[in-house]
């Protein structure tokens, strides 16, 4: 199999230092490059109306953006290893100003207009109106539209209609992983319309979530406050149908599940390329280590001023690189104290590596030398070079996914169409209980009692009619006071 331009990987916007990814990526083997099909970050364009001192701002429904540093190096990833970069504009509220207003369209083609000339030639774009007008096309005739999984491409004709509005690349919808006999349709349109087709890997949210419209609108507004959906509003929804038990299962999901060759060969036969989520990872390298500190290490008990004991020089970005890593390692985050000279104690958080990273150079060398369990495998790693010559492949265990009923559940799950409560093969399989709703679990209209309920708001005891007859009253009481 042929696994070159096959992955869309993400970017992590935000994290670390600026050169951070562009270092990981040129430190990555060749081949681990030449499988990228493009990297695809967020960037938010801000008008100005001309009336009003407010801005309109449009970006990406996860509300995370690539600062200019890091945008800047990612054209360098671009112009140095021939990777293309992908701009992502999919929010899930389109302003009708942008095209209402000439003078703000005008603004956002200028806008992207400088990613234009400095080379940007794929952008995921949502608004299906501006597209369809063509001015973008004549405008940037080299530029590739992507659709986006948010615009839920699960049959051929959604595909068609989004390829007359004006896409190059299909996204296609969620419910595709599991409902794998339309593949051999879409192949044969994307043939047909000379278009490309994508699909999602991983993205770890539950299939057909009936929060997610509204976890998905209010994302980008969180973040911009410092907030995160997971801590206040996940408690109401994702968070509790997620436990010990339910991760074990793949209905928690809508991830692909590739565990055997023959399942692998029929996905890349089918789709042209598959994405992978992570443009809101929040940790790299930098995040563990201090970029090119020498300091030594001291316990807990030195008190400042005694003679630490250890010496480490601090790992800097030169000693990592991308790989694809593998869910075996055994990793301790410990706090202890660090000593530089002429700077006090402080505290300090450091990734302690207790044992060898499991992980491969890329995804053909993971194929050829059959390591299976191909979807489990997750290719924004990173490895530093204390590991570069043990990659620990004896780690790979044998598990579920190995056995007869493992397989059969695999083969279930590219048809299933998500329809778990008449199903539950994926808990017969894990032994676990027959669940016929995740989202009925640990309902919090359950532990909600009379007292939560006074705390939320005063409710007024009155009924309607007695309601109506009292605004009745006052309203004749104003009118006799205006007489």
């Amino acid at each position: 199999m042929n696994f070159e331009n096959r992955f869309s990987m993400p970017h992590m916007d935000k994290v670390g230092l600026p050169n951070e990814y562009y270092t990981l990526i040129k430190n990555a083997s060749e081949d681990y490059r030449s499988e990228i099909n493009d990297i695809y970050f967020g960037a938010i364009f801000v008008g100005n109306y001309l009336r009003s001192e407010q801005k309109l701002r449009y970006g990406n429904v996860m509300g995370v953006y690539a600062y200019d540093e890091q945008i800047n190096y990612l054209f360098k990833i671009q112009d140095e290893f021939n990777i293309p970069i992908s701009l992502t504009l999919n929010p899930t509220i389109h302003p009708v100003q942008l095209l209402q207003e000439n003078q703000m369209m005008l603004q956002f083609i200028n806008w992207l207009g400088e990613f234009y000339e400095r080379g940007l030639r794929r952008c995921t774009l949502t608004n299906v109106h501006m597209l369809a007008t063509g001015v973008l096309q004549k405008k940037f005739p080299e530029m590739i539209w992507k659709s986006s999984v948010n615009q839920n491409v699960n049959t051929p004709q959604d595909m068609i209609d989004l390829i007359h509005c004006g896409y190059n690349v299909i996204q296609l919808g969620r419910s595709v992983n599991r409902n794998t006999d339309l593949l051999p349709e879409f192949k044969k349109i994307a043939k047909k319309y000379n278009v490309q087709t994508s699909m999602t890997v991983s993205e770890k949210c539950l299939p057909n979530c009936p929060f997610k419209s509204e976890h998905d609108s209010w994302h980008e507004t969180l973040e911009q406050i410092t907030q995160s959906y997971f801590g206040g509003f996940g408690v109401i929804s994702c968070q509790r149908w997620t436990t010990d038990e339910t991760v074990k299962i793949p209905r928690i999901t809508n991830d692909v599940v590739w565990m055997s060759e023959d399942v692998l060969e029929y996905y890349f036969d089918h789709v042209d390329i598959f994405k992978f989520t992570g443009r809101m990872v929040k940790q790299g390298p930098t995040d563990f280590l201090a970029e090119g500190r020498r300091g030594k290490f001291a316990g807990d008990a030195i008190e400042p001023g005694s003679v630490p004991f250890g010496l480490h020089e601090t790992k800097t970005l030169k000693n990592f690189k991308f790989v694809w890593r593998y869910p075996t390692d055994n990793i301790k985050t410990t706090s202890v104290k660090l000593y530089d000279v002429g700077v006090n104690y402080f505290d300090e958080t450091v990734r302690i590596e207790e044992t060898p990273f499991t992980y491969a150079e890329s995804f053909k060398e993971i194929f050829e030398n059959k390591l299976s369990n191909y979807s489990l495998w997750d290719p924004i790693g990173w490895v530093c070079d204390d590991f570069y010559d043990t990659k620990s492949w004896d780690k790979i265990s044998e598990n579920i996914w190995s056995t007869d009923k493992g397989q059969a559940l695999e083969r279930k799950l590219m048809t299933c169409q998500n329809q778990c409560y008449d199903c539950h093969a994926c808990e017969d399989t894990f032994g676990v209980d027959q669940i016929d709703s995740l989202v009925g679990m640990n309902s919090p209209a359950e532990r909600i009692d009379a007292e939560q309920l006074t705390d939320i708001k005063e409710w007024d005891e009155r009924n309607y009619l007695q309601k109506r007859e009292d605004e009745k009253a006052e309203q004749q009481k104003l009118m006799a006071i205006g007489e």
